[in-house]
């Protein structure tokens, strides 16, 4: 079984509102993991759907704000990831290992997520700013 998802230095971004935010779906991720039982889990996965799509939002602002170039990409990122969650609950949970298959899945693409395509955003929204300087 997998270990609850940690919090790293290697996600931080820089940007103090998007990095809480970020804390706060690892946590809630961790919650979902160790949900003390089905009907409970329904309830977080609810919760967890409805903050992250508050911070795609967020997110996807902070970006136009920056005239980040790859603004729309991103955001079709974020669509698929709420599409995909979408249908998978469509059906609701029965089962505790549909949780955790679901936890499995949210750690992997916040990891990939954020090392990757989050980094170039705040690496790019650093160097916007050396420049305007």
């Amino acid at each position: 079984m997998p270990k609850s998802f940690e919090w790293s230095a290697k996600f931080e971004l820089g940007n103090s509102v998007i990095d809480g935010q970020h804390k706060m779906l690892i946590n809630m991720v961790n919650e979902l993991f160790n949900g003390p039982d089905l009907d409970r889990s329904r309830q977080l996965v609810l919760k967890l759907f409805k903050y992250t799509r508050e911070h795609f939002k967020d997110e996807e602002s902070h970006m136009q704000e920056s005239d980040y170039p790859k603004l729309e990409s991103h955001r079709n990122l974020h669509d698929d990831l709420i599409t995909h969650l979408t249908e998978l609950t469509r059906n609701g949970f029965h089962q505790r290992h549909e949780i955790m298959d679901l936890c499995i899945l949210l750690n992997s693409w916040i990891v990939e997520h954020i090392t990757i395509h989050d980094k170039a955003y705040a690496d790019y929204h650093k160097t916007s700013q050396v420049k305007a300087s």
